[in-house]
């Protein structure tokens, strides 16, 4: 799992890869709350990219991560800004801002993570 932090005054955005286990949904086209029914569990691998104002996440955007960018656990932070999954996120963060200034960005790879003892 990798995330892209954007920061700036506000909104902060956050890109995220991210693997859900046991998800469990409501049949297509019923009440989100699966009172009518649900989907089987299963592990599902997404793109979301999370706008936070005033320390909540007020809106976000996601996609599958059909091509498992975020399951590599030896991508980097180039690799990922290669990929047309980025890049499709990109666009939109620099609709959102208003700007090409994406701000400064903050990588961090979530298979690298050092352990201590």
């Amino acid at each position: 799992r990798s995330e892209l932090y954007f920061d700036s005054k506000s909104p902060t955005y956050c890109l995220d890869f991210e693997f859900h286990e046991h998800l469990v949904t409501a049949q297509p086209g019923t009440p989100p709350d699966g009172r009518l029914g649900v989907r089987e569990p299963r592990s599902e691998r997404l793109v979301v990219l999370y706008e936070e104002k005033d320390g909540k996440i007020s809106r976000m955007w996601l996609r599958p991560d059909a091509e498992n960018v975020g399951g590599n656990p030896t991508a980097g932070e180039k690799d990922i800004m290669a990929t047309e999954i980025y890049k499709e996120f990109e666009a939109k963060l620099k609709e959102l801002k208003g700007t090409e200034d994406l701000g400064e960005r903050i990588f961090h790879n979530y298979h690298d993570i050092p352990s201590v003892g």
